[in-house]
């Protein structure tokens, strides 16, 4: 259906329209080099159209990143418009890679742009049961309830489906969760995954946007970790297998578990430091929404880095308070906590944020 965006705008239009037109304004200042800003940014645009949409339509918008890929979905299946699902998919899936220093070059993102998904045909029942007992870390315990909670059922399903599928698939290891979603008393939004391949070229994964899935091959194990990878380093501290074949993920926990080594702490701060760089540029733009990402994101990094000075395994996001709080990193605690409980919109805490750090700075 042919619409205009400006007919019958709303306040809420306004506001989409302007976050498309904020972000194309970044793009002159976005360098090629920079994966993390290329891939938020188009990410952002694609979002902000979509909403734009929606809100035209008269539908119900979400500040949630897979909630609006529920939106793109019901644009393209009822209203005819160009279907962005996969995209808005692959561009999250970069820009946390690159956030998280988990891909450093473009040909890196060019693997993750061309994953395809597979058939996601109806699990059996009794995987549950079998995928647990191929694990045997827990016997008598279902997979389930590994996970404590459950972004949603799309989530759920996706899982079930990709466990029973790896006990007939060779190239799968290891499926081991990680995040808060494992770990008790604490919130969470998304689903954090680890998946262990004998070949990784084979892999071609293509998880909802709210299970965060990163791909790994069996023979880089041990060296990731011995170079003290974050994810992997956090997955044998607190991660909870949900399948392995020929006990591969017991024999990583037996080499490692005693010998854990911490994380860079220069690499915290360096990641800290290039979030508090795109966290100005787009909270002067007046993005609101991608400010807000962006403080979690540079706070969440600065408190890793206090921590691991202090020779503190970081737990998940929502811990860090706590931990931050125990060993007297009060401000950063107060700051990390108002950010994750508090909404979008509310940019008092982002401005002061900025503010404290331009003035410690000098």
């Amino acid at each position: 259906m042919p619409w205009n965006f400006y007919d019958r705008p709303t306040d809420r239009q306004w506001c989409a329209k302007s976050r498309i037109d904020r972000r194309f304004k970044r793009t002159a200042s976005v360098p090629v080099g920079d994966g993390y800003g290329l891939a938020d940014l188009h990410h952002g645009l694609l979002e902000a159209a979509v909403e734009a949409a929606a809100l035209h339509l008269g539908l119900r918008t979400s500040k949630k990143h897979w909630e609006k890929v529920d939106l793109a979905i019901d644009l393209n299946r009822n209203h005819n418009l160009p279907d962005v699902t996969d995209l808005l998919g692959n561009l999250n899936n970069a820009r946390k890679a690159a956030a998280y220093g988990t891909w450093s070059s473009p040909t890196s993102m060019l693997r993750i742009l061309r994953r395809r998904s597979n058939d996601m045909s109806t699990p059996s029942p009794r995987c549950w049961v079998t995928t647990m007992n191929e694990s045997r870390k827990q016997p008598g315990k279902k997979w389930p309830d590994v996970i404590l909670r459950w972004p949603t059922e799309t989530a759920k399903e996706w899982t079930t489906h990709l466990l029973c599928s790896a006990q007939s698939d060779n190239n799968v290891m290891a499926i081991v969760a990680v995040g808060s979603a494992v770990r008790p008393s604490v919130m969470s939004a998304d689903l954090d995954l680890i998946v262990v391949c004998r070949e990784l070229a084979q892999s071609a994964l293509k998880p909802p946007i709210e299970v965060d899935l990163r791909a790994y091959a069996a023979s880089e194990i041990d060296g990731l970790i011995e170079d003290g990878n974050d994810m992997l380093g956090w997955a044998v501290k607190f991660g909870r297998v949900l399948y392995q074949r020929e006990r591969f993920w017991d024999a990583v926990l037996t080499k490692w578990q005693r010998r854990l080594p911490m994380p860079s702490a220069d690499a915290a701060a360096r990641r800290a430091e290039e979030a508090f760089q795109r966290l100005t540029k787009v909270f002067e733009l007046g993005d609101r929404n991608a400010a807000h990402e962006q403080a979690v994101s540079y706070l969440t990094h600065a408190a890793r880095a206090e921590l691991l000075r202090k020779r503190v395994y970081p737990a998940s996001r929502p811990e860090l308070p706590k931990q931050l709080r125990v060993n007297g990193f009060l401000a950063i605690a107060r700051s990390l906590e108002r950010l994750l409980e508090r909404r979008y919109e509310d940019s008092d805490e982002v401005a002061s944020l900025i503010q404290g750090r331009r003035q410690t700075r000098g």
